[in-house]
């Protein structure tokens, strides 16, 4: 037999071996698969279903909603607060906008993005809180007051709350 033919032979042959090797290793591979759920379910209580309804400029408004924090260790979390309004919104419809996790201490929130949230081709204020803890297996109320600008025309406002890990 030919010496140059025997090298080609001898690197296809370790060459197989190698992929033989190979696929061994990812077909005894063992995969998990495992189903998460958010820790949390947010209610809001007040107004329902987040409507403020027909807002006047001057108004202030509370609201209420409840964070259910399902997991059993504590998790924190952002609270990003989302107004809607009758129209484009640029942030000068609201003169302050406070949370307060307690109900007592309360906490003043600066505009974090204005823009579309909700796809009707109107802006919306976005608003963020800094990272809130809530206890294991609890259930607690955050608060909301928005003081309304005296100059807005009246309108129909809206708000929404999502919680950010």
């Amino acid at each position: 037999m030919n010496k140059k033919l025997l090298v080609p032979i001898f690197l296809f042959l370790m060459v197989g071996i190698a992929f033989g090797t190979l696929v061994n290793i990812i077909s005894n591979t063992v995969t998990y698969s495992f189903e998460t759920d958010l820790p949390f379910e947010l209610t809001i209580k007040v107004p329902e279903n987040g409507d403020f309804g027909k807002v006047h400029g001057g108004s202030t408004v509370l609201a209420t909603y409840t964070v259910e924090n399902r997991a059993n260790n504590a998790v924190s979390a952002v609270n990003e607060i989302v107004i809607y309004g009758p129209s484009n919104l640029n942030g000068s419809e609201i003169t302050s906008i406070e949370f307060s996790k307690d109900g007592t201490s309360w906490t003043p929130l600066s505009v974090f993005e204005i823009v579309d949230r909700n796809g009707d081709g109107k802006a919306d204020i976005v608003y963020r809180t800094d990272a809130v803890s809530y206890n294991a297996s609890s259930s607690e109320d955050n608060y909301l007051r928005i003081t309304f600008n005296p100059a807005i025309e009246p309108g129909n406002y809206s708000f929404e709350v999502k919680l950010l890990p």
